[in-house]
């Protein structure tokens, strides 16, 4: 199931950091994709959702937890959880307000190191877009991810559709801003409606030429297909 170049969005880190321009772009899509692709390769993956709001337990259906367990759960190498979940369907830092609950960047940095230590990869899925806050300051996910002890690599998740260039070049901005460091890689998410437009065409190649730098992929049928630069 490997690319036909040999190339495949993680860049060898065992953990992958899932992260969307918006909320409903693909994150969990992408996610599902990735863990099949290990496990066909043999290799022991956890899911980890830290938060998921919206739901009311692991056993709700509309959960991603959920939704890849359905998927994979019999598979020996295969883990989903989720860290919190939260009722209401709006942002992790006001749904945990709502019921009396202040998320902490040590207590995810705990759970983050806890399932790493007992899986080969680990692919982590944020909740909505990048700046989605999390914490009682108000900062997104990555702040979790400041200074950890291990290296990653982060997937931007987008789509080819008309609109994607302005949003996905402000979130690839962001996270150069902010770590000019960060492994990233970017793919693009078809909207199942068939948009056959000059836009959703053109686009996947306007963004592999601004950012050639970054590997930029197009997803198809659980496969990333490379974008060239």
């Amino acid at each position: 199931m490997l690319l036909p170049d040999g190339d495949f969005p993680d860049k060898g880190q065992r953990v992958l950091l899932i992260l969307g321009t918006d909320t409903n772009v693909g994150k969990t899509r992408v996610s599902s994709a990735l863990a099949g692709q290990y496990l066909a390769s043999g290799e022991p993956v956890t899911y980890l959702k830290p938060f998921q709001t919206g739901v009311s337990g692991a056993s709700d259906p509309e959960g991603d937890a959920f939704f890849l367990r359905a998927r994979y759960g019999s598979h020996p190498l295969f883990r989903a959880t989720t860290w919190r979940f939260f009722p209401d369907p709006i942002d992790p830092m006001t749904a945990a307000k709502r019921v009396g609950v202040d998320l902490s960047t040590i207590q995810l940095k705990t759970v983050m190191e806890q399932e790493l230590s007992a899986s080969g990869k680990l692919v982590i899925e944020g909740a909505g877009g990048v700046l989605s806050p999390v914490f009682p300051d108000g900062q997104g996910i990555l702040a979790a991810f400041s200074n950890v002890p291990w290296p990653y690599h982060l997937i931007l998740v987008s789509h080819p559709h008309l609109g994607t260039l302005s949003s996905t070049l402000l979130s690839v901005n962001y996270l150069r801003e902010v770590g000019s460091q960060i492994s990233l890689s970017l793919i693009l998410v078809p909207r199942p409606i068939g948009d056959q437009s000059l836009a959703a065409r053109l686009n996947p190649d306007i963004l592999a030429g601004l950012l050639p730098d970054i590997g930029v992929y197009r997803m198809e049928n659980d496969r990333f297909l490379r974008v060239p630069g």
